[in-house]
């Protein structure tokens, strides 16, 4: 292991002072300003995470800054006449879910159990290598909701 990827490791480096490049390469520069050595087989998961946060700031900002030209653009091809129908329907169609939400793909239900399955359950109760079990059941009767 690298003294800078021990540094890393103990906190001694502060990978957020490094330039594009050096994250890019998981290397930092020499004082002479170029990159001295093989570039390192395995890099600290700090320099990765540093990488990464930058690129995703980086893309919300771009994000950001075109947001309403694509926008702008899914709305002209919306409402082109000449464009495919099917074009046209998905355009919308994106322009819809971004506004009002994505229908989700499952429904989960919850329920209770069907007052008659509550019942049945409570009533059930038999004991393995219990000889005389039918004095344990409870007679009852399923009566159907209308």
């Amino acid at each position: 292991m690298s003294k800078t990827t021990a540094d890393i490791l103990d906190g001694l480096e502060d990978v957020t002072e490094w330039d594009e490049e050096e994250l890019l390469r998981g290397q930092r520069r020499s004082k002479n300003g170029n990159f001295v050595g093989r570039p390192p087989k395995v890099i600290a998961q700090a320099v990765y995470i540093e990488r990464h946060r930058r690129t995703m700031k980086k893309a919300t900002e771009l994000l950001r800054q075109n947001t309403l030209k694509a926008v702008r653009v899914l709305v002209t091809v919306a409402t082109d006449e000449t464009a495919p129908r099917a074009v046209r329907v998905q355009a919308a169609q994106l322009i819809i879910e971004r506004v009002l939400g994505k229908t989700p793909a499952t429904i989960e239900i919850k329920a209770d159990p069907a007052p008659w399955l509550r019942a049945l359950k409570g009533a059930i109760q038999i004991t393995p290598g219990d000889d005389d079990f039918e004095d344990d059941f409870i007679d009852a009767e399923i009566i159907e909701d209308d």
